[in-house]
């Protein structure tokens, strides 16, 4: 199983380069509890002149193996990795495939709950980087790259060689402060982590999807049943003072 995608990425790309790769961890969430968990990668301009052949040397084929599609570089030399999940419990298991325990990002968790027609949904995590380059350290992956020592692939900062950044889409409208950009089905969340040393970028995302069809029809539905008790209570008020008036 291809763990720690992201270390691949890093350590693969961008600190062999000692150029700058940007990039993207997405998650989306659709009201039933499926999406899609993505990692898009964008080199700069300088790291493709001097690695022209840069994505024909990155080994993808065990993530291949393992339910992610590779889609790109061609034709803007982006390339995009995706792995679709059914529940959010599948989705935290591929969230978890990005990096190793002591990877930037930690602690990733979808969520979601239901109620008569409402649905939560949410997203948490944090971006926090410790012990520099030994955070993305993995022996196979090292062994992959050819074996090269992690000391001798280091040129540049870290922060300055890796742009990180999360985006989360969930079903529903922003609630409990979350702040988002909504269309009033879906909320969108943006965060540009940081990755230099003991710097912490916080996570936090909650999105409630209302059916107000359902909420109309069960409110209707408690006026009749309402109405319907009224009647019944005058009727049996107005046999009662019949029986009454009889002689």
């Amino acid at each position: 199983m291809p763990r720690r995608l992201l270390t691949l990425l890093v350590v693969g790309v961008a600190l062999l380069a000692g150029c700058r790769l940007d990039v993207t961890v997405g998650v989306v969430m659709g009201p039933d509890g499926s999406g899609v968990v993505s990692v898009t990668a964008a080199p700069d301009g300088e790291l493709l002149a001097e690695q022209p052949t840069l994505w024909d040397e990155l080994a993808l084929d065990d993530a291949v193996a393992a339910g992610w599609t590779v889609t790109g570089p061609e034709p803007d030399d982006v390339l995009v990795l995706s792995k679709p999940f059914r529940t959010p419990q599948e989705g935290n298991r591929i969230l978890a495939e990005l990096n190793s325990d002591q990877g930037p990002l930690r602690d990733l968790l979808l969520t979601r709950s239901s109620e008569f027609a409402r649905v939560t949904s949410g997203f948490s995590g944090r971006v926090l980087l410790e012990g520099g380059l030994e955070a993305f350290a993995d022996p196979e992956l090292v062994a992959a790259l050819g074996g090269v020592p992690l000391a001798d692939l280091v040129t540049v900062p870290l922060d300055e060689a890796l742009g990180l950044t999360v985006s989360v889409s969930l079903p529903g409208e922003p609630v409990d402060g979350s702040v988002g950009a909504t269309d009033g089905s879906t909320t969108s969340w943006t965060w540009a982590a940081s990755v230099a040393e003991g710097v912490e970028t916080t996570m936090a995302a909650t999105a409630v999807l209302t059916d107000d069809a359902a909420l109309d029809a069960r409110r209707t539905s408690r006026i009749a049943w309402v109405l319907a008790g009224a009647w019944l209570v005058a009727a049996a008020a107005g046999g009662i003072w019949w029986l009454r008036r009889r002689p």
